[in-house]
């Protein structure tokens, strides 16, 4: 999801997403379902550690109109941004502090459940990598600036809506060739079909 001209009028685009450490914020965030408490815990991070008040009662509505998988993704992207510096500094150069977590939580309900985020380090890596994508702000690993097409390669490969339709496919063609084996093993024991 690309970023839109609105965000990157904001975006200080030199800051870049520690993925390192995000990864290992994000693995020890924990699945909250509970609006409130992802309200609260937004709130805070404006509040306290973003030095922004943001006024728990606006956030209400955004974060309350979010799907139930959107919902606990925005919760584990504030989680982790409590902990890593550069989602803090990605967010602060937002213009829009609901926007920050609440919009690409909303994009990716749909198509990464937080269940399987929350138990393969490959997903939560996934997670962050479009969080930052859709921001428009770079990405760190080990210390070192990925360029962007290095970026947007490993995005496609991460695809895990992409990697399930595939998953489903393989699974349909070995299903219809069982049931040809089996068709072909009762025509050859002399039975019909």
């Amino acid at each position: 999801m690309p970023p839109t001209p609105a965000i990157l009028a904001g975006m200080d685009l030199d800051v870049a997403l520690d993925l390192d450490a995000a990864c290992a914020a994000l693995a020890r965030a924990r699945l909250a379902t509970d609006a409130r408490r992802v309200v609260a815990r937004h709130a805070d991070l404006w509040r306290h550690a973003l030095g922004r008040p943001l006024d728990p009662l606006d956030a209400v509505l955004p974060i309350g109109a979010l799907s139930h998988d959107a919902l606990a993704l925005c919760g584990l992207l504030v989680d982790a941004a409590h902990e890593v510096e550069s989602m803090r500094a990605i967010a602060a150069a937002h213009p829009d502090p609901l926007a920050v977590f609440v919009a690409p939580a909303a994009a990716l309900g749909p198509r990464l459940p937080p269940a399987v985020v929350i138990a393969q380090p490959i997903r939560q890596e996934e997670l962050l990598r479009r969080w930052a994508n859709h921001h428009g702000a770079g990405v760190r690993r080990d210390g070192r600036a990925e360029p962007a097409e290095h970026r947007r390669r490993v995005l496609d490969r991460l695809d895990y809506r992409r990697i399930r339709a595939e998953e489903e496919r393989l699974d349909a063609q070995r299903t219809i060739a069982e049931a040809r084996r089996a068709a072909m093993a009762k025509v050859a024991a002399g039975g019909a079909l």
